[in-house]
């Protein structure tokens, strides 16, 4: 260790005596020279930050291109008569992934797609089952009111192209539905929203307390008002976070 600070000792001496041996001129030349390869390995830095990020930007729109052209796939296995344009993300869900649909000619979205999440909903068939018969007996309803505006008012599933209600791509399931316009998702809980929804859903019951078909339970106790209630009781007696009192 010591032989080895001694050489470094002797050549940080012989370069001191280097520079102090030069003449103001060269020693300005060799400061010049210096501060040229700063600049060139800064230059040199900017250029590969550059590229990487027009790489980056390359890589994203190309891999967006290559998700737009597969849904744009999965969209033609649908029975719809029409060019598709583009696929977007719609809304900002938090189960299943959703994307509206654009057709050519049209400059508002006409379906709306829709990879369901079987992590969560494991029976698909059941699932879009439950929905076809709840929607129908909506619908009947609808029309025996004579309801004015009834696609708006209820869901418009469509087929496949082999009449299945839902496609299969070999790992993904997807279903599209037609696109209700001028309607509007509202993310903020406000009391007047939570009163809306409240009455929303009323009705929603309310329709469906005569319904004949068999559904489907397709997330066990989801939907188990009494195992709700019993829960929230516990959580009130327990005060995990002292929000009781509030």
């Amino acid at each position: 260790k010591n032989n080895l600070k001694q050489k470094l000792f002797c050549q940080m001496n012989i370069l001191k005596q280097k520079y102090l041996a030069l003449k103001p001129k060269q020693l300005i030349n060799s400061f010049s020279s210096l501060s040229n390869y700063f600049f060139l390995g800064s230059k040199i830095i900017f250029l590969f930050e550059s590229f990487i990020v027009k790489f980056y930007i390359f890589t994203k729109n190309l891999v967006k291109k290559s998700v737009m052209e597969n849904l744009k796939e999965i969209v033609s296995k649908f029975k719809i008569a029409d060019e598709i344009n583009e696929v977007k993300p719609l809304g900002e869900g938090l189960i299943n992934d959703t994307f509206k649909v654009f057709v050519k000619g049209d400059e508002n979205p006409k379906y709306v797609l829709q990879r369901i999440n079987n992590a969560i909903f494991q029976d698909v068939e059941m699932l879009q089952d439950n929905i076809e018969k709840v929607t129908n007996h909506i619908r009947k309803k609808l029309i025996a009111k004579n309801e004015n505006d009834i696609e708006r008012k209820t869901l418009n599933f469509i087929r496949t192209k082999d009449d299945m209600k839902f496609y299969f791509d070999g790992s993904k399931y997807w279903r599209l539905m037609k696109f209700i316009s001028d309607s509007y998702t509202y993310q903020a809980v406000t009391p007047e929203y939570s009163y809306t929804a409240g009455l929303a859903f009323g009705e929603f019951q309310s329709m469906l307390s005569d319904i004949d078909d068999c559904l489907g339970e397709t997330i066990p106790s989801f939907h188990n008002i009494e195992l709700r209630l019993r829960q929230l009781r516990d959580a009130v007696d327990n005060d995990a976070v002292g929000r009781a009192k509030e």
